[in-house]
């Protein structure tokens, strides 16, 4: 059984996709089987929605254990550690505690998941003693329930964006945490064989430089929130007035992630009397509509497809999205990183792409890097074939923490099967996977 946030956005939809394959490749040689039956639940609906509701993650744990013979619980990928869930009955945002654990016997693993810590967020450590401090907006209780759902879980992971540094310094000096959680890649960049075909050839060939950048070329995948103040942590008015102007100049192919959001955020940057006309054809040539009912799970390859597949749309990229980046990575998309959050950094310099890398902070001049950084990419071969190469050992090295990573959870999961504790038979997971979505859950 998958749990995730299922239909946000392509990049969760992505990874959850993935996280399925891996995992279905690692546990399935034992049992001998080719193909297993994944059954999807989302988090928001069934479990955040509710509060996290315990006998609610019970009654639903326990009716798919029994009725479904489900033998593994996946949780993951995407951003699933967020602080401000401290309200909820299982103390965070996952709907797991060590009741919850216990009572339903079934395994679960944590996969990739991130810290969700936004810039201007984080509050420094409060309270009067250590034990009732605020670390990273993540409270007391909160931790707490982190920690004891980490050692209980058969395997425990985060991505490689910051996230496992962030987690580690909620538990100071904590061993046992420190040693049961695996910093591996993001599971967006680390493609199945069946999204193969989307990998493109490196061109390191640079074209003339011109003027200004030529109309098409440029794709440009944007980070927008609801939450106003987010937004302004991110990228304040008067930075994003110059984002906007360096956009409507340069006229780039968008690559839209979610189906509100990056469509306001086009709205804001064609605000103006001069943009109104040009905002019309942009949404003709992003396609809102098909975009908006492709963004369901099962129909997921065909939206990536259709956003990244096309050689001819575009051939680099500036991203703001963390997801964004590791499609680029796993798509050998030459891509420059605009950092509005610390993950999208802390991904950048996990994988050595320091070059390729303009941050708004700290001192906020970060236009002109911005167009120089970009230029280079789109006209100096060195610099651009400098990316390729960074690519591939970006990959190679996270590929084989990934094997060991694997190998380890498959020892585990072995070993939880044949000491006795019930954990019904191998349906769960799948190559060729069928995924199956459940029934709303009714009380």
């Amino acid at each position: 059984m998958h749990v995730g946030a299922y239909d946000n956005n392509v990049g969760d939809n992505l990874a959850l996709d993935h996280v399925q394959h891996h995992v279905a490749s690692t546990l399935l040689p034992h049992a001998g089987r080719s193909v297993v039956t994944y059954h999807l639940l989302d988090i928001d609906y069934h479990f955040i929605n509710r509060a996290n509701d315990i006998d609610n993650a019970l009654h639903i744990f326990g009716d798919i254990g029994r009725g479904l013979n489900v033998s593994l619980i996946v949780f993951g990928g995407g951003g699933l550690l967020q602080p401000g869930y401290s309200h909820t009955k299982t103390r965070w945002r996952l709907p797991l505690n060590a009741l919850i654990a216990r009572q339903i016997g079934t395994p679960y693993i944590v996969y990739g998941v991130g810290v969700n810590v936004f810039r201007g967020r984080s509050a420094p450590p409060t309270g009067k003693t250590a034990a009732d401090a605020t670390i990273l907006g993540f409270s007391a209780a909160e931790r707490a329930a982190m920690r004891e759902s980490i050692l209980s879980a058969l395997s425990f992971s985060v991505r490689n964006d910051g996230s496992h540094a962030a987690l580690l310094s909620l538990f100071p000096g904590d061993a046992e945490v420190q040693a049961k959680v695996w910093e591996i890649a993001d599971p967006g960049m680390m493609l199945p064989s069946e999204h193969s075909n989307l990998v493109r050839d490196a061109l390191p060939l640079a074209r003339p430089a011109t003027s200004g950048l030529p109309s098409g070329w440029m794709a440009f995948q944007p980070a927008w929130n609801k939450d106003k103040t987010i937004n302004n942590n991110r990228l304040p008015p008067a930075d994003f007035q110059s984002l906007a102007q360096f956009l409507f100049a340069n006229r780039p192919t968008y690559l839209p992630h979610t189906p509100v959001k990056d469509y306001v955020f086009m709205n804001q940057v064609y605000s103006g009397a001069s943009g109104r006309k040009a905002l019309a054809s942009k949404r003709e040539s992003m396609n809102a509509n098909y975009f908006k009912s492709h963004i369901t799970f099962g129909n997921h390859e065909i939206l990536l497809s259709s956003l990244y597949g096309s050689r001819t749309a575009f051939d680099a990229a500036i991203v703001m999205r963390g997801h964004g980046l590791y499609l680029c990575i796993a798509l050998n998309i030459p891509c420059i990183a605009l950092s509005t959050q610390d993950k999208v950094a802390g991904f950048a310099r996990r994988c050595s792409l320091d070059e390729y890398l303009v941050d708004v902070q700290p001192s906020r001049k970060w236009q002109g890097p911005l167009a120089s950084t970009f230029s280079q990419l789109q006209y100096n071969a060195s610099f651009r074939d400098g990316w390729h190469q960074k690519r591939a050992k970006c990959l190679l090295h996270w590929a084989g923490i990934s094997d060991r990573f694997h190998e380890d959870m498959r020892t585990r999961f072995l070993a939880h099967r044949n000491d006795g504790t019930p954990a019904g038979s191998t349906r769960a997971l799948g190559q060729a996977s069928v995924a199956e979505p459940l029934a709303p859950h009714q009380s």
